[in-house]
């Protein structure tokens, strides 16, 4: 696996520590260090990362973690481990806005940290293998693996990266109930509060039957199962 990763840390001994742990886990990845908000920024200029280890205050400039992670959001979907010595309940919001994949205070063991960099790069490829080829479903065609959106009666169906990892857990096996649990890893949380991933799935769902429903106001074929979870029906 060809793995770009970019790691953004004003301190020399925690940027070292960083590039350790993931050359531990990928010896082969290309790694790219960014002490500034505006080299990262720079970075992302160029071709896309698959990881991003990212500290939120840079230079005393506690908001510029965050202009980079709204930068690579608007780019991709790239995995973002948050490794900070700010507080991370202040920045809740934040981490859920944004699909943080984990968030870290410092100081973070190398064992903790390697370990999340794997569990993080075994999911991006679950999700590539996972999106392959062409979906076609009823009226629904799509090509995840492409920039475009899917279509639905020849009309291109606008959902943010999340919802279109759901939409794919759907419309992969229609007819067919997938269960919240496996929903779930769509949204790679580090918070696993059951409360608010549940929350967080029923909002994703009712935007994408509000996304669909723009293109055709009859639309219906998303169905809830009880509390256990969801399927797509197909006509």
């Amino acid at each position: 696996m060809s793995v770009r990763v970019l790691i953004v840390e004003d301190e020399a001994p925690d940027r070292a520590h960083h590039v350790a742990a993931v050359r531990d886990v990928v010896p082969q990845a290309e790694i790219v260090e960014a002490e500034t908000m505006t080299a990262a920024l720079r970075a992302l200029e160029g071709p896309p990362f698959e990881l991003a280890l990212i500290d939120l205050n840079l230079r005393g400039n506690r908001r510029a973690g965050e202009r980079i992670v709204q930068a690579m959001r608007q780019i991709g979907e790239t995995a973002i481990i948050v490794i900070s010595g700010l507080d991370v309940d202040t920045y809740r919001p934040m981490v859920f806005e944004h699909d943080i994949w984990d968030y870290f205070e410092k100081p973070v063991d190398a064992g903790s940290l390697r370990m999340v960099v794997a569990r993080s790069l075994r999911r991006l490829d679950a999700d590539a293998a996972r999106q392959r080829g062409p979906i076609i479903v009823d009226e629904l065609v799509w090509h995840p693996e492409q920039v475009a959106p899917p279509t639905w009666r020849g009309e291109p169906v606008r959902l943010s990266q999340t919802e279109q990892k759901l939409l794919v857990q759907l419309v992969r096996t229609p007819d067919r109930l997938v269960r919240r649990e496996t929903l779930y890893d769509c949204f790679e949380r580090w918070d696993r509060d059951p409360r608010l991933l549940r929350a967080s799935l029923s909002t994703a769902i009712y935007q994408i039957r509000k996304a669909f429903t723009r293109v055709d106001p009859q639309f219906d074929r998303i169905d809830a199962v009880g509390s256990v979870g969801y399927l797509w029906r197909s006509g």
